[in-house]
């Protein structure tokens, strides 16, 4: 129901959004109206915050290419060679930089690359009309840009909090069903899709957080706190692997130890808890306190005679310890703030007292020593990427 409400606020948006740019353009009575109309659709984004920043940068390229245009048409209209290898040297550069800057400020470089050759191309006929046909470009585009950007953020706006929520949980949860499944058996090709996913979704985030400055709304402009949700999901991808390997080592000699085969199966059961959102705390903090005590005594057995199975069974326990650590920073990391949830160091806080005497640093410094089950508290709605710590924290 919530899918069908946002989809139609954008429909809505993007129709009044169509509708007046090319009211618009016919009362102002512009050469080419369906360009307006055009950048309205090519801009849309359901986020308000990435249809500013995509018509700001659509705007700086769309400017930059009408210049060079003017600048190049005139003086090669004589030469098509010279002027064809200009332009191709220009649109060669801008798909260069674009290439290099994976941002949204990439988009800059790729509409002036185009911008050049779809104005050099409309008056190389004609180059008398060169300075008419670029300031009409840029009238059109600037309109369609100014109604996308105005209706977004008037008509029932979506801000980026909610999308990097939802995003930054779904691969959370995707992430322990696949860790669930990914030490029960060995490796196979559905392991690599995972990887996929997980790596696509890191770089997701950072382009999707580079929206934040053009956003209106609450979002925490933390970039800090985003490389560090960045790093607690990048490090999962060697973190499984390794420990999948070295239990498909263990089992290829028979070494499975009956300590190993508990630490499996506790630590497959604490993924499938975490990936279901409804599973209650007291269950996932029982569960993260039973994995962590079966990886301790795994990491405490005696150093054996064949020291090789010893550190495969010792880096199984130290990369599970470290996956836990990972995932529950994460889900504290992208914690949403709720009406009944306070934040640490606030009196109604039932672990204020514990974190202030303590002095722990929150999530912003680094790993948070006290995520979940590290002090007895659930991880959601504490000092984290949602919540700024209190004053008189480190």
């Amino acid at each position: 129901m919530r899918t069908s409400a946002r989809t139609l606020a954008f429909v809505l948006a993007n129709t009044v959004a169509v509708l007046v740019a090319l009211y618009l353009s016919f009362a102002s009575d512009l050469a080419r109206p369906y360009w307006s109309m055009f950048t309205v659709f090519v801009v849309a984004k359901p986020i308000a915050g990435a249809v500013r920043s995509k018509a700001v940068f659509r705007l700086i390229g769309t400017l930059v290419g009408a210049a060079l245009s003017l600048l190049l048409i005139p003086p090669l209209v004589q030469a098509p060679v010279l002027l064809c290898t200009a332009t191709s040297l220009w649109i060669a550069l801008c798909v260069y930089m674009g290439t290099l800057d994976r941002r949204p400020r990439s988009y800059a470089f790729l509409l002036a690359g185009y911008t050049t050759t779809i104005v050099g191309l409309a008056v190389v006929n004609a180059p008398e009309t060169i300075f008419d046909t670029s300031i009409a470009r840029v009238e059109e585009i600037s309109l369609g840009l100014v109604c996308a950007a105005v209706a977004h953020s008037v008509i029932f706006p979506q801000n980026m909090l909610d999308e990097l929520l939802e995003r930054a949980d779904r691969a959370l949860r995707k992430c322990a069903a696949w860790l669930a499944e990914a030490i029960s058996r060995p490796a196979n090709v559905s392991d690599l899709q995972s990887q996929q996913q997980l790596a696509a979704f890191v770089s997701d985030l950072h382009v999707l957080y580079d929206h934040v400055s053009f956003e209106t709304s609450n979002v925490p402009r933390k970039a800090g706190l985003m490389r560090a949700l960045q790093d607690r999901f990048a490090w999962l991808l060697p973190r499984v692997t390794s420990v999948q390997r070295a239990i498909v080592a263990l089992s290829a000699e028979n070494e499975l130890s009956a300590a190993t085969q508990d630490v499996i199966a506790k630590a497959s059961h604490w993924a499938r808890t975490l990936s279901r959102p409804e599973a209650p705390q007291a269950e996932l903090q029982n569960a993260t306190i039973e994995l962590r005590a079966a990886c301790a005594h795994l990491g405490a057995e005696p150093r054996s005679a064949d020291t090789w199975p010893w550190a495969l069974r010792d880096s199984i326990a130290v990369q599970l310890t470290r996956v836990v650590d990972d995932l529950l920073d994460a889900d504290h990391l992208i914690a949403p703030g709720q009406e009944l949830v306070t934040e640490v160091g606030s009196e109604e806080s039932p672990t204020a007292e514990h974190h202030q005497s303590t002095r722990h640093r929150p999530v912003t410094a680094g790993r948070c020593p006290c995520t979940r089950t590290r002090c007895g508290a659930t991880g959601r709605g504490r000092a984290g990427f949602w919540h700024p710590p209190p004053p008189g924290w480190p």
